[in-house]
């Protein structure tokens, strides 16, 4: 299934959820540096 949004569109359901984003990458903090990636990349 290929997600039609565009690239605005997309950016905004981001940004909407950004809250929900930071809370999952702080509950897996050690699985990131583990894995040896950098937070804007995850």
């Amino acid at each position: 299934m290929k997600n039609n949004f565009t690239i605005s569109q997309r950016n905004a359901i981001v940004e909407s959820h950004l809250w929900c984003i930071k809370a999952v990458m702080k509950q897996n903090r050690a699985l990131i540096r583990a894995a040896k990636l950098d937070a804007d990349d995850v």
